[in-house]
């Protein structure tokens, strides 16, 4: 894991009222939600398909967002803009950045299931 951290924790306990049943619906929905957008990210670069690409980094902004990973939530914010405005010579860029982001969410992933730990010792 990362030296940092990549989730606000305070902010995100603060919004679900520190409900553990909550925390693990969102562990839930943000695993569940991560994979499928994987999957349409994966498939709109086989097909070279920018608009579908920037729709997956739309929503995983909305993902990203609701378990307040800020920064990733930003960087999925920038991919979706330069999706649906793409430069020439923009492509292969693109792609890389949109897998790279997608490869730091298991990290995410793992801040939240200890996140969930925590919560269910105290």
């Amino acid at each position: 894991m990362s030296q940092y951290l990549r989730i606000d924790r305070e902010k995100l306990l603060q919004s679900i009222f520190q409900d553990e049943e909550i925390l693990k619906e969102i562990c839930h929905a943000f695993r569940d939600d991560a994979l499928r957008l994987h999957k349409v990210l994966a498939a709109a670069e086989a097909e070279g398909s920018f608009p579908e690409a920037g729709e997956a980094m739309h929503a995983l902004k909305g993902v990203l967002g609701s378990v307040m990973a800020f920064r990733e939530s930003r960087e999925a914010e920038f991919l979706e803009k330069r999706f649906e405005n793409p430069q020439e010579g923009d492509g292969e860029n693109l792609w890389k950045r949109g897998k790279h982001l997608f490869e730091e969410l298991p990290e995410i992933q793992e801040e939240l299931r200890l996140l969930l730990e925590e919560i269910r010792r105290e």
